[in-house]
């Protein structure tokens, strides 16, 4: 066995930087892989085949949508706030949601009340070049 660990330097062949609308893929594929080593640990990151050969903006989104996402879906056990804190709130956003338990009977003189913060995945329509530039550099508003 030998480890092959993700090299973001072979989304850029001939050392030309890949970019597709604006988005570097491999700044991409390096703030990902960062943010799962700090929550989780090295051997979860993503490998850079899972961005190879993608040439527009819609075979991104589709890579994203269809492979990656579900992956750290798997990787993070299906909590939602952590892949947030990997991709940001333009892939996974929160949602306020009040609750409002069952009564329990004569003893509970008002229903037991809470609100509570989930996050929900954001429509791959709602993704624009921006939401993949935010991955990586913070300061972008476009």
């Amino acid at each position: 066995f030998k480890r092959i660990d993700p090299d973001p330097g072979l989304l850029n062949p001939q050392n030309e930087t890949t970019e597709i609308e604006g988005i570097v893929l491999s700044k991409v594929l390096e703030a990902i892989n960062l943010r799962i080593e700090a929550l989780i640990d090295k051997d979860h990151a993503i490998g850079h085949a899972w961005l190879m050969n993608i040439g527009t903006f819609q075979e991104l989104k589709k890579a994203f949508e269809q492979n990656l996402i579900p992956l750290l879906v798997a990787h993070f056990n299906h909590d939602l706030k952590k892949i947030a804190l990997v991709l940001g709130k333009d892939f996974i956003e929160p949602q306020v949601q009040d609750l409002i338990f069952a009564d329990v009977g004569p003893a509970e003189k008002e229903p037991f009340f809470t609100t509570e913060l989930r996050y929900r995945l954001v429509l791959s329509e709602r993704w624009t070049a921006g939401s993949f530039i935010r991955i990586y550099d913070k300061s972008f508003a476009g």
